[in-house]
């Protein structure tokens, strides 16, 4: 099954080779589809809730400690500003970024899919090839 080259060194695993048939490569390209689509639809319900935070209270008002009505010098105090809370910002930057990553590992194992549906007999991996259908 399993073919190396005889080498002491550890770096040699990367050359070994496995043999597995299309089908059973199959099953691993439509178990990491679903993981990736099940992941994108909770990255989007997450950018969803955050947007809405975002909508709601996604603001900070930013007054000057001072009273300005009771102020005695035109210098003294700030005029009040808004800025975006910055927490919900980079939730949002974040759950985009999955999506986004999610997305094309769907479109990639889609591809893989469709390529292995047509594939017939055995297929030779590298622990790399073999990593990317089965790993964890």
């Amino acid at each position: 099954m399993a073919q190396a080259i005889l080498n002491n060194s550890d770096n040699q695993r990367t050359l070994w080779r496995i043999t597995l048939s299309a089908d059973k490569v199959l099953i691993g390209a439509h178990q990491k589809l679903a993981f990736h689509m099940e992941r994108m639809k909770t990255w989007r319900v997450a950018r969803e809730e955050t947007k809405v935070k975002l909508k709601t209270n996604g603001l900070v008002l930013d007054e000057s400690v001072l009273d300005t009505e009771y102020a005695t010098y035109s210098n003294s105090g700030r005029p009040p500003g808004v800025a975006i809370d910055n927490t919900l910002l980079k939730d949002l930057n974040e759950a985009n970024a999955k999506v986004q990553e999610h997305k094309d590992k769907v479109r990639a194992f889609q591809s893989w899919v469709e390529f292995l549906e047509a594939a017939t007999g055995d297929l030779e991996l590298t622990l790399s090839d073999y990593l990317y259908f089965f790993g964890k």
